[in-house]
């Protein structure tokens, strides 16, 4: 069974036990967020959570035979796994 949903502008209306999921606001720039993503945790609207998305800079790398590794330089994953060492 779907829940029902009614278009009014861009964001629907989710109808829950009779009553409708009130529009939560942005804390970043107090636009509205979408109810079905404010029921999943996010208090950011899309254009403010992809902004916060790209500020992050690191990656997660396997090191051979050992744990998993975080980087946050690019210039340290060349050659992280070559067999000969670091590559310049």
């Amino acid at each position: 069974m779907s829940i029902p949903s009614l278009l009014i502008g861009t964001y629907p209306t989710v109808l829950v036990g009779g009553g409708c999921m009130s529009v939560v606001e942005c804390v970043r720039c107090s636009g509205e967020v979408h109810p079905r993503r404010s029921a999943l945790g996010y208090d950011t609207c899309l254009v403010c959570g992809e902004v916060m998305a790209r500020k992050r800079v690191y990656t997660v790398a396997p090191m051979h035979k050992s744990n998993y590794m975080l980087f946050t330089n690019p210039e340290d994953l060349k050659g992280i796994n070559n067999k000969g060492g670091l590559v310049r």
